[in-house]
């Protein structure tokens, strides 16, 4: 019978595996027309030639930490995530842009499928195929329903300050829960503790709506080590001073000072963080929309009939959900606190990649409490999953497969081109991406011609929903007009409709 219930797991881990790789590649695919925009272009004046003229990687690493430095200096103290981005648009912006696309697709769903291993397989026990079907349907809905897919996934500058980070973030704090959690009579050994080290110094060093969560984690899990005698209690104040040294060295910044002064006066701390709750709340109730609804109410049954959590105590979901919910919160302080407002949609992306792993995350707890209550000993659990068990893995996988079709048709029929993937088909199939390539190829002829100085472009006659950004405009001094014409050589570049 045992094979029988694997083998309805496996179907239903086949089935999501495969919606998963149906998904992402129209956006690998459609990755292939996007190109450098905004941003991109006023760092590229620095860090383009580093690769260009050495064709070194050695070398073009060590401009891009030397202008990462500058940057420090002068705009934001983002240490890694700068130096990241420097080294990405230094080697691939001009003729390898897709590689974003990549690393923002991949880098989300392999933290989160090693965060899944790490916690439910290694910590909780429970297998390898329940613990990636667990986490796939959250994986699913994030790369589907981004607040903007552009910026989440096909634009340099934010996969690499914001998306990739996120991903750090997660590995992070699965390694820090399961370091603190497992066998206490386990010691973090060396080549763990330079891990640790690792990812502290590169979240510390990106953007703050990943380092403050983890910031405020640390200590948490800091706490919880010394209330169950852990040995390695030591080593993680050790690790929460260093991840605090990298945190002030970025917050302080010269260069964020400068920044912070360019965009006016920002809020309180006091005022940052009250106000951070009320969003944060009136965030949850917006985007808990009916996709993450019905994968939840779906995810329940799996939860109920998993019998596999050894060793595994669910003594605090009120606890539980209060830490989650004040994790989520933190991250909408920093901008408020700079800026007033909740963020981009970059920054908003982080939101809700986050709020919809936590979702999961604190009902499968909550599952497994309730489940404790009902179930009072482990002989009763064993009589009836051993009298239903048949019946059961029919049932999920039946139920899997309606989930699927119900989730991605609601997806369809409610966000439509919003979509990420929808929208990637369909410009696709109506050559949108095509040919606004083929535009951008033309002015970048343009652009490249050195008997052109007064350049004059016409507005896009196609405008993919995830490719297009910001275009230029038709004031020559805007900043985004003066970073073109300042990477290329131009006297001006200007956006006219006649």
């Amino acid at each position: 019978m045992k094979k029988k219930s694997d083998l309805y797991d496996i179907l239903i881990l086949i089935g999501l595996l495969a919606t998963l790789i149906i998904l992402i590649v129209p956006l690998l695919i459609i990755a292939k027309y996007s190109f450098p925009t905004t941003d991109d272009f006023s760092y590229l004046y620095y860090v383009g030639p580093y690769w260009k003229d050495s064709h070194s990687i050695i070398k073009t690493l060590y401009l891009c930490a030397v202008y990462s430095l500058e940057t420090w200096k002068s705009w934001q103290g983002l240490y890694f995530a700068d130096w990241l981005y420097f080294v990405f648009l230094s080697l691939f912006a001009e003729k390898a842009y897709f590689i974003c696309t990549w690393v923002g697709l991949f880098s989300l769903i392999f933290s989160e499928l090693f965060g899944a291993y790490i916690l439910f397989h290694k910590l909780f026990k429970v297998s390898i195929v329940k613990s990636f079907i667990y986490i796939l349907p959250v994986i699913i809905l994030q790369i589907l329903l981004p607040i903007s897919g552009m910026e989440a996934f096909f634009w340099m500058a934010s996969v690499m300050i914001y998306t990739f980070p996120f991903a750090c973030m997660v590995v992070f704090a699965a390694l820090l829960v399961y370091f603190v959690f497992r066998d206490k009579d386990k010691k973090i050994n060396v080549f763990q503790k330079i891990i640790l080290l690792i990812f502290a110094f590169v979240i510390a060093g990106s953007g703050y709506i990943s380092g403050l969560p983890t910031l405020c984690l640390i200590p948490i899990l800091i706490f919880f080590s010394f209330i169950n005698k852990k040995k390695n209690s030591v080593f993680l104040i050790i690790l929460f001073g260093f991840y605090l040294a990298c945190f002030i060295f970025n917050a302080l910044s010269p260069g964020a000072g400068i920044r912070q002064s360019a965009a006016g006066e920002g809020d309180s701390a006091v005022h940052a963080i009250l106000t951070s709750f009320v969003e944060s709340a009136k965030y949850i109730k917006t985007w808990t929309n009916l996709p993450i609804i019905l994968t939840n109410i779906c995810l329940i049954p799996l939860f109920v009939i998993n019998k596999e959590e050894k060793n595994v105590r669910f003594r605090f979901p009120i606890l539980v959900s209060v830490f989650s919910y004040l994790l989520f919160t933190s991250m909408f302080t920093p901008n408020l606190y700079a800026l007033k407002i909740i963020g981009m949609y970059r920054v908003q992306n982080i939101y809700r990649f986050t709020m919809y792993l936590l979702i999961t995350v604190n009902l499968w707890y909550w599952v497994g409490f309730i489940k404790g209550i009902v179930i009072k000993n482990k002989k009763d659990e064993k009589e009836i999953s051993r009298k239903k068990r048949t019946i059961f893995g029919i049932l999920r996988v039946t139920l899997a497969a309606f989930a699927v079709v119900g989730v991605l048709f609601t997806i369809y029929k409610t966000y439509g081109k919003t979509s990420t993937s929808v929208s990637a088909v369909y410009s696709l199939r109506e050559n949108e991406a095509k040919i606004y390539n083929e535009e951008w190829q033309e002015r970048l002829a343009i652009l490249n011609d050195d008997n052109i100085k007064d350049v004059v472009f016409h507005p896009y006659s196609r405008k993919p929903y995830l490719l297009f950004f910001i275009d230029v405009t038709d004031d020559k001094t805007n900043w985004i007009n003066e970073a073109y014409a300042r990477y290329f050589n131009k006297n001006f570049v200007v956006l006219s409709d006649e």
